[in-house]
């Protein structure tokens, strides 16, 4: 039960620590009003001599020092008070959930695959951080974890696969010789992780030292396939350029 509760304090750690400092100080609301702030240029100082000769002759040079001074802290007023006013038009945290509430639509994606394809990337390797600990430590609690871990990566992968597997069109040859890769490597470790949730089903019911390493080794192949299955995503993605500002793909297909 202790297990139990450091397991669940440690995840909730992490969450709180990415939720809070994931993202850094920066503030760029601020950045892009400054940046459309209009910024006051010193009046120039000129002196006229139509017809007054004499008083701009007879004028001292510290007059024109003085007006000098005077124009650059008229500059330095107009630039606090607009620091100032984008300061007060700083929006609030209310403000801007409520922005990214509305900004957020479904309808701007050609496909769904990105928003599931990361999960069987994060939970096959902890299943198999768990399957490893398992070995190590004879609990069923750690048989456990690795097989609903690994029962999740397995649904995430599923969902990516086939319900909301992109349609491409268009591509080059080399681009659809790296999504051949992509696929085979994806379908195999949904195979991969099928046999590992079968394999910690049958080593909860019956613990062993063999069962737990059976299911660390599958968990282990399960992972590197699901590495290779990202590596030639990203590939296709930042390399070949596929679903960037959907390209190469059909419009809300594969939803």
């Amino acid at each position: 039960m202790r297990l139990l509760y450091a397991h669940v304090f440690i995840a909730g750690l992490l969450i709180f620590s990415e939720a809070t400092l994931g993202h850094g100080t920066e503030n760029h609301a601020e950045e892009s009003q400054a940046i459309e702030q209009p910024t006051d240029k010193a009046p120039t100082v000129s002196i006229s001599s139509d017809n007054q000769p004499d008083e701009a002759l007879q004028s001292p040079l510290n007059d024109n020092s003085y007006e000098t001074q005077e124009s650059a802290n008229q500059t330095d007023k107009a630039q606090s008070q607009a620091e100032k006013s984008v300061m007060t038009a700083k929006p609030g945290p209310a403000s801007r959930l409520g922005k990214a509430i509305d900004d957020f639509k479904l309808d701007d994606f050609p496909t769904l695959h990105p928003m599931v394809v990361h999960v069987p990337v994060i939970m096959i390797p902890l299943a198999l951080l768990f399957g490893l600990t398992s070995i190590f430590f004879a609990n069923r609690y750690f048989v456990a974890l690795a097989t609903a871990f690994a029962a999740a990566g397995l649904l995430g992968g599923y969902v990516a696969a086939f319900p909301m597997h992109p349609h491409t069109r268009g591509l080059s040859e080399e681009a659809a010789r790296t999504l051949q890769q992509h696929d085979f490597f994806a379908y195999s470790t949904l195979g991969i992780t099928a046999f590992s949730v079968v394999v910690g089903v049958i080593a909860l019911l019956k613990s062993n030292f063999l069962n737990r390493g059976l299911l660390a080794v599958a968990l282990l192949l399960a992972s590197l396939s699901v590495s290779v299955t990202a590596h030639y995503g990203g590939t296709l993605t930042y390399v070949h350029g596929v679903g960037v500002n959907g390209n190469y793909l059909d419009a809300h297909q594969g939803k």
